[in-house]
């Protein structure tokens, strides 16, 4: 049920095609990140969902955007805000993207079971 799940909607089959691109590997994340978000009904609705925090999510997304949080490969080549005072590594940037895709994958899976006879 799964594999038909991923093959048959699109927007799974696009996040976990970023999630597991080769290149830029923050904006590769933060495009998944984007993926899941928009399919949600935004960033809020993935802390609503306890997916992550509001402070996972915002620090996540303030060191993929800032230049001098993580260099060139940031989404942005100039941002006149501040950095994050605590930026978020790219490990752990890793492991929150894949917290939120498991968890949006499962919540889809959940609401395709069908009954079971009994």
């Amino acid at each position: 049920p799964l594999l038909e799940l991923y093959s048959g909607n699109p927007d799974v089959e696009e996040a976990l095609y970023y999630f597991g691109a080769v290149g830029n590997r923050w904006g590769n994340l933060y495009k998944a990140f984007e993926v899941v978000a928009d399919a949600c009904g935004g960033d809020k609705e993935l802390s609503h969902r306890k997916w992550a925090s509001r402070n996972e999510i915002e620090r996540f997304t303030r060191t993929a955007n800032h230049q001098e949080a993580i260099g060139a490969f940031s989404r942005h080549a100039r941002m006149k805000a501040a950095p994050p005072a605590d930026p978020l590594p790219l490990r752990e940037a890793d492991l929150l993207i894949r917290e939120i895709l498991a968890a949006w994958v499962k919540s889809l899976s959940m609401s395709h079971r069908e009954p079971q006879p009994g």
